[in-house]
């Protein structure tokens, strides 16, 4: 049969352009008819896949409505199981029953419709990123534009062949299945070009040699395909091969190696979305080239760019995502309009010759980066590494979902496939090991899979990823590794526990896990406690994955000694002077007795323990009592021994415990759960406190509150007690009230601490920590100067209190993504950054000093004193450097901070107080960040937990005589920072006044903000809204002058800009609103005003501003106007009022159920070209998040913000650069 029988048919149906048929055939000679019928018919061809599930088929036969199906006889039955089951009604054409005959052709030879340019030459459906396929609609004219560009690449041209060199022709292999678009690349460059289109019959395969005999005979010379595909076939027996073209998947260096073995021809490795018809660069690879990994060169008439998130051009070697226009994009996807708004966007880089001639007005986002856990992943990346491992023949990495029902919500986990070269499985750690030494960790994947003999594939040639075995995850819940033995598998348990994560593998980072130093010490104690392993916080510190903590285990006690330690047998430990019972002062209890104060009670704090029920008394003080006997703070007392009469010295005391029958007679307070008995208890103990006599601390229980809950309020002198200390006394005391066992390796008591830090720095201190400490002492003397200087007198100033919090998620991503991007080990570290961007601004000094307190219970000079368990008052207090860089650079700044405070301070701050003291060479400026508290969320549903952390820790009003901050009296201003319940909380005392302390807040808060937001600029994801609260006023900059200028013209309206976009389908005019006003919150420039006064001209970013918006419903008018009268009708006679704001338009205009006009207005003022881009593409984001019912949570866009911050610099090199630019064009 010839290709006019299946037109003629076609167009008895009546078909026309841009009608789709369906094509349901096997790979042979008939199939090519069928195609080339289909175009004469003018009409386009669906190609479906009859190896296809029939619920596929339904699928594809629905969404594009075919009233026509071309197929092989022998498929008849399955074709009309489908129609049956589908209720589809189709004309099903037999193409091998048609008939041949010479009066059909001759009736046919001019019966087909012309089909134009624009109009469709086929459909192929692609697999959707989620669930259903989609269909990619290509028009002949990108198909054309396709051929004319890569023809050059395998034929000669007329410029440069002659008769006397005249072209042979060609034999390409029809290779690819006829649902994959590779099939119309041979398809075109073969049949359009005179050459030979080669089918390999069903019955012969790459396995067995006739088909290289039928191949060799028929002369063929190029091959396309996909790596997968062409490490099947023998190429050294293919006699006249000249040409080998790769596409559809990475060409990667093992794989050009296997090519060179058998072929030195020419080796195109090629690139190409379907949404941008087959093939859109090529990097040719001759006999002798080295590989290079490159999509190389765009074709002709083919644009690639790099672009940021906010749709502008990287600079070379920068990360961004890829975007093709030009003649190649399709013209969408079929009946999916939120696809094609998502994918085919406004370009926003189109110059204005191709506005003028309407060229290149959309850009195809290719989105060939995948993000896992929010963070772009490159497979390729990965998969080029893994390839390079010794024995690895063939390999792929996909991103499979984790949906376990156990896990809270779905997670993506990317999972490798593999196949050696002795097809024996490698053993994991080595391949684990090696990714992790050249990968960052988070692309390593979570589970590496061994395939015997070949990876399966498609029948379009690619990775199948259906066929591979499907990743067990309910056996494999950690990250990457599993724990092979039963000590990682109770490492794991626990961290999994202590950090509130679900699942944690061997070789997971504790700081990357949102770990800090306090969780640290907790789970140090928990794993002794649990495990009966000798282990200090240092070790965890130094070996901070559970692989590399459990090889340290076993190398320090020995396999045998760590299972007797499971059996519950323990070493002892040892510490030097064991029986204490008295020593001097820590350099924080110094400076407590150095204060002014009318009563030495008058330092508390109180926190507050909630048990999931009520209490047994009598069980509660039987506990009670083994607590105060395990913790001799409770038992601390304090005297004289030393009367100084210089005014210049403080008197000197000691402490000691008293005897332990001194709280034989101690009781518990019993309360309702009024909040004013507790209040009123708690001053009354505070008053009967006594640092000589005792006692230091007392115990209220609460019953009664409606949830069935009770609480355990603890009051205790500040002397005996610190932050750290409130989580022991909860674990500690809910084990004893359930009669479980403590840890019994204890650790050092208090005044053990005390006198080695004494004799310590007393005797055996390296110098230089001595002059470390002397040098930032002096560098401090000199900061608190300027500082008086710059804020003189507050101490008449009265303080003021100012508490925020972050959101979750905004917490949430502090802990678990900011640390990798800036590769820090303390979220403490990124806070501080906050601080010394916030300081800049406040004292206008690049470097600045603040007091940071920290626990105080590290100690690297003594490896075996541990205190992670011990109750006390262990505070440090310490000055540090701040340095801001001049250029706001935030990685920098934070570079600055981490030296300090993570690689350059010696014993972690312990030292200052003995060598220097606490006196009034810290700084005024204190900072002070107490962890986390409610950290182990997976905790059983009958455990004790710490709550009301923000509340309890005030310890009554800002009048109360109890203060909770050692230095708080005298600083100047005071940040204290603390995680309670999944949310970050700062508290920031000053006494600066109203208006510095706000602007010092909004500083920190905004520099928080940024750091997050920075983040998510370096791949880390963020999803966070908090704008100013006030307006921000701001000199215009020289362009806003130009456009004021020629506003105020009579008539003037040349900086009035105008679109139009049309939408074809259902709209949501309350969601599209909604989309805008969202805009508008983000973007300061759609808020912006103009002021103009006699001396200069203001913007002003307004806090809010209402939306200027009009929806019209003109679908029951019959001659309804264009929508450029529409805008000339309504926009044209309304002006813009500079002073008055609302610079934009919106208006909606329903001309049907499915269509839309939306037109946007705008003074020129606000936006330019390509911010406009950007504007469109966040707005139709919000609109199908909307739609879909997706929770909406933005960060603002301060970028406008700091460039016009930027603009309004004085820059006297600038200013001389382009003064001698002016001399140089005026010459």
């Amino acid at each position: 049969m010839n290709m006019g029988n299946n037109g003629h048919i076609c167009n008895q149906e009546q078909v026309s352009p841009d009608s789709l048929v369906a094509l349901f055939l096997d790979k042979n000679e008939l199939m090519i008819v069928a195609i080339l019928g289909v175009w004469k018919s003018g009409a386009a061809y669906v190609p479906i896949d009859p190896n296809y599930p029939d619920q596929r088929v339904q699928f594809i036969l629905n969404d594009t409505k075919t009233s026509i199906i071309i197929s092989n006889k022998h498929h008849k039955e399955q074709i009309d199981r489908i129609m049956q089951t589908s209720n589809l009604s189709l004309l099903n054409i037999e193409i091998d029953r048609l008939e041949l005959n010479n009066d059909t052709k001759t009736k046919t030879a001019n019966n087909s419709i012309n089909a134009g340019p624009t109009n469709l030459a086929y459909v192929i459906y692609t697999s959707g990123s989620t669930s259903l396929p989609k269909g990619v609609l290509i028009e002949h004219r990108t198909v054309i534009s396709f051929y004319n560009s890569i023809s050059s690449f395998y034929f000669k041209t007329a410029e440069n062949s002659s008769p006397e060199n005249e072209q042979q022709q060609e034999a390409i292999l029809f290779l690819s299945n006829y649902t994959f678009d590779a099939s119309v690349m041979q398809l075109i460059i073969s049949m359009l070009n005179g050459n030979k289109l080669v089918i390999l019959p069903t019955s012969m395969t790459f396995d067995d040699s006739d088909s290289y005999g039928y191949l060799n005979d028929h002369g063929l010379s190029i091959i396309i395909g996909t790596p997968s595909q062409l490490q099947h076939i023998d190429l050294g027996r293919l006699n006249h091969l000249n040409n080998l073209s790769v596409g559809g998947e990475p060409l990667y260096k093992h794989n050009l190696d296997y090519f060179r073995e058998n072929f030195d021809g020419l080796i195109m490795n090629m690139y190409g979305p379907t949404e941008a018809t087959m093939i859109n660069t090529v990097e040719m690879f001759a006999s002798d080239d080295k590989f290079v990994n490159s999509l190389g060169k765009p074709l002709a008439n083919t644009f690639m760019y790099i672009l940021d998130e906010h749709m502008r051009v990287v600079p070379p070697g920068a990360i961004g995502e890829l975007y093709i226009t030009g003649n190649c994009l399709a013209r969408g996807y079929l009946n999916l309009p939120e696809e094609n708004l998502k994918s085919f966007i406004i370009n926003p880089i189109q110059t204005i010759e191709e506005k003028r001639d309407r060229k290149n007005c959309t850009i195809y986002k290719t989105g060939d980066l995948v993000k896992i856990n929010g963070i772009r992943i490159e497979l390729g990346e990965i998969e080029n590494t893994l390839s390079s491992f010794s024995d690895i023949k063939q390999c792929s990495v996909v991103v499979v979902n984790d949906n376990n029902i156990e896990i809270e919500r779905s997670k993506k986990h990317l999972v490798a496939y593999y196949v050696s070269t002795n097809n024996e499985e490698i053993i994991k750690d080595l391949l684990v090991d090696y990714l992790t030494e050249k990968l960052p960790m988070h692309m390593v994947p979570k589970l590496i899979i061994h395939i015997r003999d070949v990876l399966p594939l498609t029948s379009h040639g690619k990775l199948d990823q259906k066929a591979l075995p499907k990743p067990n995850f309910a056996l494999q819940m950690n990250d990457y590794i599993a724990p092979r033995s039963l000590l990682e598998e109770k490492l794991c348990f626990i961290w999994e526990d202590m950090l509130g994560v679900p699942t944690v593998g061997i070789n997971d980072d504790f700081f990357m896990l949102g770990g800090d130093s306090i969780i640290l010490m907790q789970l140090t104690t928990r794993m002794r406690n649990e495990l009966n392993l000798n282990i200090s916080v240092k070790d965890i510190f130094n070996h901070c994955s559970i692989k590399k903590l459990s090889a340290l285990l076993l190398e320090q006690n020995g396999e045998g000694l760590v299972k007797e330690q499971f059996n519950g047998q323990h070493r002892k430990r040892n510490f030097n002077g064991d029986n204490v019972t008295s020593s001097g002062l820590l350099p924080i209890q110094k400076y407590y007795f150095a204060q002014d104060f009318e009563i030495f009670s008058a330092w508390k704090q109180t926190f507050t323990i909630k048990a999931p029920c009520s209490l047994n008394l009598e069980k509660l003080k039987t506990a009670l009592g083994k607590l105060f006997t395990r913790h001799g703070a409770f038992r601390l007392r304090f005297k004289l021994f030393r009367l100084r009469f210089k005014l210049d010295e403080n008197n000197d005391y000691m402490q000691y415990y008293a005897d332990s029958d001194v709280l034989n007679d101690f009781d518990v307070k019993i309360l309702t759960d009024s909040q004013e008995e507790l209040k009123e208890t708690l001053q009354e103990s505070l008053n009967q406190f006594n640092v000589q006599t005792g006692s230091l601390f007392c115990v209220c229980y609460q019953d009664g509150f409606s949830d069935g809950t009770s609480r355990l309020v603890f009051s205790m002198h500040h002397l005996i007690v610190d932050s750290v200390s409130w989580r022991i006394i909860c674990r500690d005391l809910e084990r004893l009230y359930k009669g479980l066992a403590l840890n019994k390796w204890q650790s050092a008591t208090y005044l053990q601490w005390v006198n080695a830090v004494e004799k310590y720095y007393s005797n055996n201190c390296a110098e230089t920590e001595r002059q470390y400490w002397q040098e930032v002492a002096h560098r401090t003397k000199e900061f608190n100067r300027k500082i008086a200087d710059l804020f003189s007198n507050l101490e008449a100033v009265k303080p003021i209190t100012v508490v925020f919090s972050l959101s979750t998620e905004h917490t949430e991503h502090l802990l678990r993504n900011c640390p990798q991007v800036y590769e820090v080990k303390r979220i403490d570290t990124l806070l501080l950054t906050a601080l010394s961007r916030a300081l800049n601004i406040l004292t206008n000094l690049q470097v600045n000093y603040v007091t940071l307190e920290g626990h105080g219970r590290e100690a690297d000079f003594d490896e075996e004193l541990d205190v992670s368990d011990t109750v006390g008052w262990f505070t440090t207090m310490f000055p540090i450097e701040l340095i801001s860089t001049a250029d706001n650079d935030l990685e920098q700044d934070a570079r600055n901070v981490k030296k300090v405070v993570e690689d350059d301070l010696p014993n972690n701050g312990l030292g200052y107080g003995p060598l220097v003291g606490y006196h009034k060479n810290v700084p005024r400026i204190c900072f002070n960040y107490l962890g986390q508290f409610n950290k182990n969320i997976t905790q059983k549903l009958d455990a004790w937990a710490l709550v009301e952390v923000g509340e309890e820790y005030d310890g009554g009003s800002d009048e109360d005589t109890a203060n909770t901050s050692p230095s708080s009296d005298a600083d100047i201003m005071s940040v204290l920072a603390f995680i309670a319940n999944g949310r970050m909380h700062f508290k920031i005392s000053s006494r600066l006044g109203t208006q510095k302390c706000d602007q010092f807040v909004d500083c920190f808060k905004a520099t928080l903000e940024e750091i997050i937001q920075h983040a998510n600029s370096k791949n880390l994801p963020v999803e966070y809204i908090n704008g100013s609260i006030e307006d921000i006023e701001l000199p215009a900059n020289s362009m806003h002058q130009s456009f004021i200028y020629n506003h105020m013209k009579a008539n003037d309206d040349t900086y009035i800009v105008h679109y139009l976009c049309q939408y074809s389908r259902k709209l949501n005019p309350l969601n599209m609103k909604t989309a805008w006003l969202t805009a508008q919150k983000k973007f300061p420039s759609l808020r912006l005003r103009f002021l103009v006064n006699d001396n200069e001209i203001l913007q002003i970013i307004t806090h809010d501003q209402s939306l200027d918006w009009h929806f019209l419903d003109i679908s029951d008018e019959i001659d309804q106007p264009k929508s450029e009268e529409v805008m000339q009708i309504m926009d044209r006679a309304k002006k813009y009022i500079l002073e008055e704001g609302r610079l934009f338009r919106i208006y909606l205009v329903k001309r049907r159920e499915d269509l839309f006009d939306l037109l946007f207005s705008c003074h020129h003022i606000i936006l330019d070209g390509w911010s406009t881009a950007v504007l469109f593409e966040f707005v139709h984001e919000i609109y199908l998040k909307l739609e879909n019912s997706e929770s909406i949570s933005i960060l603002q866009d301060n970028a406008y913000i700091k460039m016009q911050y930027y603009l309004n610099q004085s820059c006297p090199e600038d200013l001389h650069f382009w003064k001698e630019q002016l001399v140089e064009i005026e010459k």
